[in-house]
């Protein structure tokens, strides 16, 4: 933020009309029902298609729509913080995916970002710390 600046400016509209949020609540009523009929005909590339979209979908919900429910308004200066982080996020997250794969998709699934940034594994993680080797 600028120096003088305000994360609380409300900035414009919500970033998602009603017309659209209804139209992606549909379209993911109708991927649960075709993912259904792709799994029970073993259709793997169709699932999985399908449920890259879902999740597409889901996220675009998820980043409308702050705590309790409240859409998020266009130009807020908290909203631009706030995709500045996500972003920041996403990709350290793919730098840690390359360097270490299993990390990598295990903190995907884990960290959520949004008013808060949350570490929320599942199933809980039990981290245990030691010693770094030494080198000479």
């Amino acid at each position: 933020m600028a120096t003088g600046g305000t994360v609380l400016d409300a900035g414009g509209g919500p970033v998602i009309d009603a017309e659209a949020r209804d139209a992606y609540r549909a379209r993911l009523v109708e991927i649960a029902a075709e993912l259904d009929k792709a799994d029970v005909a073993g259709d793997r590339d169709r699932s999985a298609g399908l449920a890259a979209e879902q999740e597409a979908l889901i996220a675009e919900l998820r980043g409308a729509y702050g705590l309790g429910g409240h859409p998020r308004r266009a130009g807020a200066s908290a909203e631009r913080a706030r995709t500045a982080v996500r972003s920041r996020i996403r990709d350290a997250l793919q730098r840690i995916e390359v360097a270490h794969p299993a990390l990598g998709r295990h903190l995907a699934h884990s960290v959520w970002t949004g008013i808060y940034c949350v570490y929320q594994p599942d199933p809980p993680v039990d981290w245990t710390a030691g010693e770094a080797p030494h080198t000479v």
